[in-house]
């Protein structure tokens, strides 16, 4: 997998992406997408291509929303969540994804860019042990996964 997507993990819309940075600052995208307005506003105050990661962290720190890219065989996902339910939300998203687009060979990373917690896998793992997707707040469980 090569795709980009955005995901809003309130609302489920997914939308597939060439350039994160470039297609989020449309508004029109932005707005489909689920960023508030208030966020949307602020756009300005970030240069396109230099303040590209403080953009990208902005965003996804001030809205529902994950950003994911395939890097052929792994798959990255980036959120923000600052509590357990915002955070399950964004992997339940996550899993639907890799139902549709990952292989069983497919490599996950997942970050909670709030939190810090990384989690990396093999989606093989979860799919044959029939787990969900929770990030550890315990880092001495096997694989970055636990079952829920």
């Amino acid at each position: 997998m090569k795709e980009g997507f955005w995901i809003n993990y309130q609302t489920g819309e997914r939308f597939e992406v060439f350039d994160h940075e470039n297609w989020l600052r449309d508004e029109r995208n932005a707005t489909r997408l689920g960023v508030p307005p208030e966020i949307v506003t602020r756009f300005g105050d970030f240069t396109p291509a230099n303040d590209r990661v403080r953009f990208l962290t902005f965003v996804l720190s001030n809205a529902p929303v994950l950003r994911v890219r395939g890097h052929g065989v792994d798959i990255t996902f980036e959120f923000a969540a600052a509590d357990t339910a915002a955070e399950s939300k964004a992997l339940e998203a996550i899993h639907r994804l890799c139902e549709d687009v990952a292989g069983a060979q497919s490599w996950m990373q997942i970050s909670n860019i709030t939190t810090g917690k990384t989690m990396k896998s093999a989606y093989i793992d979860v799919i044959q042990r029939e787990r969900r997707l929770v990030i550890l707040t315990d880092s001495s469980e096997e694989d970055g996964l636990r079952e829920k």
